[in-house]
């Protein structure tokens, strides 16, 4: 059994094997191979040589395929890359990052080409297809692959042209193709990928109204681009008021945007990726009070913004990383009194905001990194009373605080170090509620827990009322839709508490000792105090 079993592992073993600088797989035809890499891996350097055949233990193997990845972010690999005529499949995202020049030819024998192949690969000239290929063309000399069957426009390089016969172009068809400065959209075109011109050198894009699909913001981390159109009579799509935007015209959204965008008075939405790495957005950014919902990534790594940052109370949703990497807001941050959460990584990296931060009493939660790396808050964060969970590093290296306030008697769920690097080791807890946090992994980000019940009673509601006051005896508290009601001492021991409901509430006070002491009532919306002086 020993020698079956070792025989067996070696066999397995001889499906991979090296030929010159490559490496392959043999496929399971027995008779072809998959080229999976180079020897040297990511270090690889110099022209890359791919030959029709490879050899192991003598025998031929036609090479038929490239791999997934197989070159990918080999940046040393240079110059004209040749394929060679037995290839059949290129795999997803092959040659990311290459650096070859020159004009690439997709062979005859490409059957299938997968996702992305040649991403990145900025310094490529063009791409010519062989006339004799049944399934991709390069038509019109226009340095661009196109599925044949489908007119799908699959990649190009910064020289492409987008013939009039293709119908859509394809997710990430151009992205990181820095050197394409300027590209026609021609009127057959109905769809246009997310991604497609990502980081492109586009200074301005003109949309047909032949286009009725636009995937996520085509055009994101083009740092040029200064002019958006939207030709008219596009029943899909806008470009209202001149306002250099793509907006949803249906959602009132906009998609798409650049650093000439002016947000139009009845749009109400800012989507997904909207202003993605758009640098050259810069000045104080004004967020219009009509806005409701700000979508994941729509200003990341927008580094140009400046000043303070108001999310106006109309905005009721804030995508995850919406803001991230905005390094240069040097002002206060304002939110939203809608927001039900902080998304994960909402304004990581975010270094320059100032001032303290009130993160508002509508919050439950407080996701992953939400603020991880905001280094420059100076004075105190303050958080909510019904807040339910702090997430990972969310507060990690915000080492500018001087201290922190919670609300909520109740300790809040806590994950990995949401407070790591916090520039105070001090917690403000509500009157009573010392023990309570001492007792959670509260008190392993915070060693000093404190609570200050005189900042409570500055905070007396009016809305409450308690009378006779001051009092011998017993004492009338009324409020709306009471449920429950809890007495504290100057030093914050609780020394009563009970369940009640209705409007008013009897309290005897005559077996308690003389002082002031604080009511707190919880209502079915709220919770509000009050004081009371037993003489």
């Amino acid at each position: 059994m020993l020698v079956a079993f070792a025989f067996g592992a070696t066999m397995l073993n001889a499906q991979d094997f090296t030929y010159g600088d490559l490496e392959y797989s043999i496929n399971y035809d027995d008779v072809t191979v998959t080229v999976t890499g180079h020897v040297d891996g990511y270090d690889a350097t110099g022209t890359l040589n791919i030959p029709t055949v490879a050899y192991y233990n003598g025998n031929p193997y036609t090479v038929t395929i490239i791999d997934n990845y197989a070159f990918a972010y080999c940046t040393g690999l240079t110059g004209a890359l040749v394929l060679p005529n037995t290839i059949k499949e290129i795999g997803d995202d092959a040659f990311d990052k290459c650096g070859f020049t020159g004009v690439i030819t997709i062979p005859a024998s490409v059957e299938d080409i997968g996702y992305t192949p040649f991403y990145g690969c900025d310094g490529i000239d063009g791409f010519v297809v062989d006339p004799a290929n049944e399934d991709y063309d390069s038509r019109d000399n226009c340095n661009a692959v196109i599925r044949t069957y489908t007119n799908e426009l699959k990649f190009g390089c910064k020289n492409s042209t987008i013939p009039n016969t293709v119908t859509s172009i394809a997710e990430d068809a151009f992205n990181r193709c820095t050197g394409l400065t300027s590209i026609t959209i021609p009127s057959a075109v109905t769809f246009i990928g997310g991604y497609a011109f990502w980081f492109t050198g586009l200074t301005s894009i003109t949309i047909p109204s032949s286009v009725g699909l636009i995937g996520v913001n085509p055009f994101g981390g083009c740092a040029a681009l200064t002019e958006i159109v939207v030709e008219s009579g596009n029943p899909v799509y806008d470009s209202r008021n001149g306002c250099n935007a793509i907006i949803k015209t249906e959602w009132n959204e906009i998609i798409t945007g650049c650093q000439n965008t002016v947000i139009p008075n009845d749009v109400t939405r800012i989507g997904d990726d909207a202003f993605y790495f758009c640098s050259t957005l810069s000045g104080e950014l004004v967020i219009p009070e009509q806005i409701t919902s700000i979508g994941a990534y729509a200003f990341e790594g927008c580094t140009g913004l400046t000043g303070s940052l108001v999310i106006p109370n109309t905005v009721n949703q804030l995508g995850e990383s919406a803001f991230a990497n905005c390094t240069g807001f040097d002002g206060t941050l304002t939110l939203s009194e809608r927001l039900p959460n902080i998304q994960n990584w909402t304004f990581e990296g975010c270094r320059g905001f100032t001032g303290s931060l009130v993160i508002p009493s509508s919050v439950r939660t407080i996701g992953t990194s939400a603020f991880e790396d905001c280094r420059g808050f100076n004075g105190s964060l303050t958080l909510p009373e019904k807040l339910a969970s702090v997430g990972n590093f969310a507060f990690a290296s915000c080492s500018g605080f001087k201290e922190a306030i919670i609300l909520s008697e109740t300790p809040p769920e806590l994950g990995n170090y949401p407070f790591g690097g916090f520039g105070s080791t001090t917690l403000v807890v509500p009157c009573g509620c010392v023990s309570t946090y001492e007792n959670t992994a509260w008190h392993e980000q915070f060693t000093n827990i404190i609570e200050d019940c005189t900042a409570v009673a500055e905070a007396e509601d009016q809305s409450a009322k308690v009378y006779p006051n001051p009092t011998q005896g017993r004492v009338t508290i009324e409020a709306e839709n009471i449920q429950h009601v809890a007495i504290f001492n100057l030093i914050g021991e609780k020394v009563f508490e009970s369940v009640a409901h209705g409007d008013v509430v009897s309290q005897d006070f005559s077996g308690f000792e003389k002082g002031l002491y604080l009511i707190r009532i919880e209502t079915k919306n709220d919770i509000l105090t009050k004081f009371v002086t037993v003489m």
